[in-house]
C-alpha cells in the first residue's frame, strides 16, 4: 500500500528581535499571504499549504512535496517584503524542510504527527550557524546535490532587498518583464537589473533541478 508524501518546513526568524511588537503581530497575516502564494504559484488549490506559528517567531508550513523549494523561497521572499529594513537588519529565516510521511494531520500544525513533522524538527537543530537551510528525505537522509545547491542559494538570497524579494512571487508565476513592471508601477529597464542582479537566472534552475530530483523520489506524490 502507497503512503503519501507531504513536505514539512519548520524554522524560525533570524533577528526577529529587530521586529516591534507590532511588527511581530503582523507575522500572521504574512504568513496567511505566503501560504495562498504558494498555492497559487503551484497550480494547487487554495487551502493545500497550511501553517502554524508557535513561540511567537517559530513556524511550520505544511505543503506537497512538489511545492516544498518554492514554499521555502517565498517564506523568506515575503518576510522580506513584509518587513522593509537594510540588510544587516532585514528579517530572515532558518528553514529545515522535510519530505516524508504523516500519521496524522491536525488543524493545528504543530499538533502533527509522524516521520516528516519529526525529522523537520530535529533536522532545524542540525542548521549550522553560517547556513539557513537543508533538506532532507524520507528516510533522514539528505540530498548532497540539493543542499549543496540551497547552500549558494542562501548566499544570494540573504542578499535580496525587500525590492527584489517583491519580484519573486511574479517570477513564480511566470510573467515577462513588461507584466511586473505594470504590477509593481516600475519601468521594465527597472525591473530587468532587479532580476538580474538578485540571481534569478540561478535559482530558476535550481527550481528546476528540485522538480527532477521529487519527481524521481515520488512522481505522484506517494511512495511504496
Amino acid at each position: 500500500m502507497k503512503s503519501q508524501l507531504f513536505a514539512v518546513l519548520t524554522g524560525d526568524l533570524i533577528r526577529s528581535s529587530k521586529l516591534t511588537s507590532s511588527e511581530l503581530s503582523r507575522l500572521p497575516a504574512a504568513f496567511s499571504a505566503i501560504v495562498k502564494q504558494v498555492d497559487l504559484a503551484c497550480n494547487q488549490p487554495v487551502g493545500t499549504t497550511k501553517f502554524s506559528i508557535f513561540r511567537g517567531d517559530s513556524f511550520q508550513v505544511l505543503t506537497t512535496p512538489q511545492s516544498a523549494l518554492k514554499t521555502m523561497f517565498l517564506v523568506r521572499a515575503e518576510l522580506r517584503k513584509t518587513f522593509p529594513k537594510t540588510i544587516a537588519d532585514s528579517v530572515d529565516a532558518r528553514i529545515a524542510v522535510t519530505v516524508g510521511t504523516a500519521s496524522h494531520i491536525a488543524p493545528n500544525i504543530t499538533e502533527s504527527a509522524g516521520e516528516a513533522f519529526t525529522q523537520s524538527g530535529h533536522l532545524l537543530d542540525t542548521i549550522p550557524h553560517n547556513r539557513q537551510s537543508l533538506f532532507g528525505f524520507k528516510g533522514g537522509e539528505t540530498d548532497r546535490e540539493l543542499n549543496t545547491a540551497v547552500a549558494l542559494a542562501d548566499e544570494i538570497t540573504r542578499k535580496w532587498t525587500s525590492s527584489q524579494a517583491a519580484l519573486f512571487f511574479w517570477l513564480l508565476q511566470g510573467l515577462t518583464q513588461k507584466e511586473i513592471a505594470l504590477q509593481t508601477r516600475n519601468s521594465q529597464p527597472t525591473i530587468m537589473k532587479k532580476i538580474k542582479t538578485m540571481g534569478w537566472q540561478g535559482i530558476s534552475e535550481l527550481l528546476d533541478r528540485y522538480d527532477e530530483i521529487i519527481h524521481h523520489i515520488a512522481p505522484d506524490g506517494y511512495i511504496d
